[in-house]
């Protein structure tokens, strides 16, 4: 058993320095030298983007050893869902008495029969609130909702992201 995980030992050794490089005496790991050359490239292609895309006219440029693109994620209105979150007529109810007082009335609406037989209106309709993002939209770009207001119903705002990517040609030695 020793011998077995002597023998690993000595693969995972071998294995590790195939991913070093030693230059002036000093040793580099790869995958670090590798982030710090994308780090660099997205820098210099966030600077000299309008040259890249001849001012947006295009979105991506093929380059000697790779692409450079530019992805845009627009961004919106998300209604989060979840264990830990309450309903929206729930948390519309904390913030307004009015809205359980009327919810309680909804459910006592009788449809057919009396007492404990009777078919009451919660029973045949599920009195359920639903998001409509378009309005909640429209009155949070008017300030008629503040982002407060959207969290406190459980309303994520999504921010719009515009990303730099790099991906390099793949390397085939001569």
């Amino acid at each position: 058993m020793k011998e077995l995980d002597q023998k690993c030992a000595e693969l995972a050794s071998k294995m590790a320095n195939k991913f070093h490089v030693e230059f002036q005496d000093r040793t580099y790991h790869v995958d670090a030298l590798l982030a710090a050359l994308e780090a660099a490239g997205l820098e210099y292609a966030q600077a000299h983007r309008d040259d890249i895309l001849q001012d947006g006219k295009k979105k991506s440029k093929k380059l000697p050893n790779g692409v450079v693109s530019w992805s845009y994620k627009s961004g919106g209105y998300k209604y989060r869902e979840g264990e830990s979150s309450k309903s929206v007529v729930e948390r519309l109810a904390d913030r307004f008495g009015f809205v359980e007082l009327f919810l309680k009335w909804l459910r006592s609406l009788r449809l057919r029969g009396s007492g404990k037989t009777a078919v009451t209106l919660d029973r045949v309709i599920a009195l359920e609130a639903k998001v409509d993002l378009k309005r909640v939209k429209v009155h949070h770009e008017k300030g008629e909702l503040s982002d407060c207001d959207l969290e406190e119903i459980g309303i994520e705002i999504r921010k719009p992201i515009e990303e730099c990517s790099l991906k390099p040609n793949e390397y085939t030695p001569d």
